[in-house]
């Protein structure tokens, strides 16, 4: 399909001449309602393909950590007022590995701020027991997005995950036992995965009945272990057109077994109660800790990826790496593709966004879209055809290879990077 091969070209064209540089951030007058991310770095062991920024656990460092992160989030209170704050998700690293910072973390930001989301974190099966359900319960958490994989045990000893199929299951069954919302994260794309195997972790995973399932293809970004391992072709990933038939594979038996399509790589259990669980693909947020980004209209920022730098910087304020001011025209474009990739776009709120009609401002772009059957017009939204998801599903992993992979290269190798360009 010639539209699927055009994504990756699509968003670097997109992206040309985006320039990072240091910057000082201007905040909105209301800010009431924006969601928080908070980033907990350690890892038990640092797996191969992932692409977020992690640290090895050490205990020493945690409890440091965790109070530069609280004195972050003071100055944001000391900037913003006494907000309420919406959603609150954790993420990492494994957050579940240092749980009681998560109670801490938590503790102090109700003291400062007016809570009215939810709170959810991210989690290890291994990390998973009867005392940090109850804690964490008592500290408002809600939601847990566990990180499965896969549910083949050979599969989860060559992504060195540490734990068994097993092990999965009996952690699956005490969260949903103790009321939470419980999402699952699984992998497609994987080394030498084929669709037998990919259907053998689907039919575990519906069987599950777990609220939702997220189902995200392999991205490998620079600097992981897989990307050089792929790049001196040590490591062999399915090829383009077996990727798409294991998304589509993904698609068709979760729709078929219980499960709500409510993204390209998000699926809700029918009548499963609760609101879905987002964390990167949210419209705004304010991120704290290490590497996390904050994302406010067309501000955006990063912070730096140095733990020393971090708990020193964080003593006096903000502790931003880089960041950009995002034109007004990208921003409605932006807002205008996640919007596609949670499969549909509502015309009323874009111009409730933006105070202009969706057909004035992204005609020529929706019309393209029409003309290769990736969208469908209706008179109050736009809607992605079947072939358009997997459309949209290449966009938003281009995106991701493009944007975080170019600042995380260049936030890795310098703590304050000076000014990039894409």
């Amino acid at each position: 399909m010639i539209a699927e091969r055009m994504a990756p070209s699509m968003i670097k064209r997109g992206l040309k001449g985006t320039r990072f540089s240091p910057i000082e951030p201007e905040f909105p007058a209301d800010m009431d309602g924006i969601g928080w991310y908070v980033h907990l770095p350690f890892c038990r062991r640092l797996c191969p393909y992932c692409c977020f920024h992690s640290l090895q656990y050490s205990p020493g460092k945690v409890a440091p950590y965790i109070e530069a992160v609280k004195k972050e989030i003071q100055t944001y209170r000391d900037r913003l007022g006494k907000i309420k704050i919406g959603d609150v998700y954790f993420g990492g690293g494994t957050p579940s590995l240092t749980w009681e910072g998560i109670v801490e973390i938590m503790e102090f930001i109700r003291s400062k701020f007016d809570m009215e989301g939810e709170v959810g974190f991210e989690a290890n099966p291994e990390d998973i027991n009867a005392s940090m359900c109850k804690a964490v319960k008592q500290a408002g958490v809600t939601k847990i997005s566990l990180g499965v994989q896969s549910f083949n045990n050979e599969v989860l000893g060559g992504m060195r995950r540490g734990y068994s199929a097993k092990a999965v299951l009996k952690a699956i069954e005490l969260l949903l036992g103790e009321g939470f919302y419980v999402s699952i994260d699984l992998l497609h794309g994987l080394p030498r995965q084929q669709i037998p195997s990919l259907l053998g972790d689907l039919e575990v995973a519906a069987k599950t009945r777990v609220n939702q399932i997220s189902y995200y293809p392999l991205m490998l970004f620079p600097h992981t272990r897989w990307y050089r391992d792929a790049q001196k072709g040590r490591l062999v990933t399915p090829s383009p057109s077996l990727e798409r038939e294991m998304f589509y594979t993904v698609c068709d038996f979760l729709t078929a077994n219980g499960y709500k399509q409510s993204s390209c790589w998000d699926f809700i259990k029918e009548n499963g109660g609760g609101l879905q669980y987002l964390t990167c693909t949210r419209d705004e947020n304010i991120g704290v800790g290490i590497s996390a980004y904050t994302k406010i209209g067309g501000l955006f920022y990063v912070n730096t990826f140095s733990l020393k730098e971090y708990i020193k910087r964080a003593e006096t304020g903000l502790p931003i790496a880089t960041g950009m001011v995002t034109p007004p025209e990208r921003v409605m474009r932006r807002w205008f593709m996640m919007g596609l990739y949670r499969l549909r776009v509502e015309k009323s709120e874009f111009e409730r966004r933006f105070g202009v009609k969706m057909e004035e401002a992204m005609g020529r772009f929706m019309l393209m879209l029409k003309l290769m059957n990736i969208i469908k017009e209706h008179s109050t939204h736009v809607e992605l055809t079947r072939g358009g998801m997997y459309w949209a599903s290449l966009m938003t992993k281009a995106s991701m290879l493009t944007l975080p992979a170019r600042y995380y290269t260049e936030c890795l190798h310098d703590p304050w990077p000076g000014d990039f360009e894409l």
